[in-house]
């Protein structure tokens, strides 16, 4: 409870401040009467949510739809506040500036912070409101010298993260599996983290899950909210075989087959391929599951190797110069639902965390594609980092 009340006496503290800062850009006093009670009257609304969302709120349970609900709460905190925190520097510069009398127009100073924060209070209102849902197909072909003949062409589709939990409702993912389906697949792969915490976040989803199809199978790995880290909530004891029990019946009402730290051989005429699965392998704080040396067990002889690992950390750690694993699929950074993504410049503050946090990174013939993902958790949104379906084509190098 500490914890809320910090937050609340900061974002007051953040309004003040604000306020102060720019009720000067109005010089009539009408507009300045005007400009306090509209923001007054949002900022009190907002506590009086923030007051009710305390009482709302109790203790944590392991309710998904409960959980969700926080997230709503922490999209409107987003939406309000960070515009304002972006403002704060502007209104220090030029309160620094008039005190030293630095530079004759530093009036303007407050007003060019207004437009970013507003353009970003746009953007975000977006992202909450359309662009989480706003899915984007990424076409990529990669070649191999050692891929077979047979499989030239081959094509597969992968999508991660889908968090099932976080969607009020069907449309917007029968809206994103249509599209999966679209791409006429070869191959469907699914690297992890289908749910935030329970199973049953799935269960309105199966019949669409069902409508999936490839002619050479779908196939399912685990993340780490489906290994359970996510389930010690205040003093709740997890259940995480019962969870995990639960969760591949879950999987066997779908086409996937759920690979657990195995692998299963791809055939097309003559030639086979081998598909490697493993639980999640991550860096601290989530854990280690996955085995890959007993999900590569028997594979020597198959010549190319694709590996589903939901963290990309996996790949430095154990796949890359260390295994002739070809190609690595993982998912897990979501790429912070918050960014810039252009054939130009990318940038998300999950690159400080992960290093290979978006699309495709290739060294010494092997290759690693990271899915920023399907679906959303925390904050209820998208920023420049719209959900993701990865369509791979497969070529053999010549």
């Amino acid at each position: 409870m500490k914890i809320f009340f910090y937050s609340f006496l900061i974002l007051l503290l953040v309004d003040v401040i604000v306020y102060f800062g720019t009720k000067k850009m109005f010089e009539k006093p009408i507009r300045k009467k005007q400009f306090t009670i509209i923001f007054w009257f949002i900022a009190i609304v907002f506590f009086l949510v923030f007051i009710g969302f305390l009482l709302y709120s109790g203790k944590p349970k392991l309710d998904f739809v409960k959980f969700r609900h926080y997230f709503y709460f922490f999209g409107i905190t987003i939406l309000l506040y960070l515009p304002k925190i972006i403002l704060l520097p502007f209104i220090f510069i030029e309160f620094i500036f008039n005190s030293l009398k630095l530079f004759k127009k530093s009036k303007y100073i407050t007003k060019v912070g207004v437009i970013v924060s507003a353009l970003l209070f746009v953007n975000i209102f977006y992202g909450i409101t359309y662009n989480k849902t706003n899915f984007k197909v990424n076409q990529i072909t990669l070649e191999y010298k050692n891929l077979p003949k047979s499989f030239d062409g081959f094509k597969i589709v992968q999508f991660s993260d889908a968090h099932l939990g976080s969607f009020s409702g069907t449309e917007s993912v029968k809206k994103g599996l249509d599209m999966i389906n679209n791409q006429q697949a070869d191959l469907i792969v699914f690297t992890g983290d289908l749910v935030n915490i329970t199973a049953d976040e799935a269960t309105p989803y199966i019949p669409m899950l069902n409508q999936l199809h490839a002619s050479q199978g779908l196939f399912a790995i685990l993340g780490n909210h489906d290994m359970n880290d996510y389930r010690k909530v205040d003093s709740i004891k997890a259940e995480p075989l019962k969870h995990l029990s639960e969760l591949i019946s879950t999987y066997q009402k779908t086409p996937f087959y759920l690979l657990l730290d195995e692998h299963v051989i791809l055939r097309k005429g003559n030639d086979s391929i081998v598909l490697i699965g493993i639980r999640n392998w991550g860096k601290p704080p989530f854990h280690k599951y996955g085995d890959l040396a007993k999900a590569m067990k028997g594979v020597n002889e198959v010549p190319f190797k694709i590996l589903l690992s939901h963290d990309p950390s996996h790949w430095d750690a154990e796949v890359k110069n260390k295994t002739d694993i070809a190609l690595t699929l993982s998912g897990h950074t979501h790429g912070f639902q918050f960014g810039v993504d252009t054939k130009w410049f990318r940038w998300s503050p999950v690159q400080y965390q992960y290093h290979k946090w978006a699309g495709l990174y290739s060294e010494n013939n092997q290759s690693l594609y990271v899915n920023v993902g399907f679906g959303y958790i925390g904050f209820p949104g998208r920023v420049g980092i719209r959900p993701e379906i990865t369509v791979i084509t497969l070529k053999t190098k010549k």
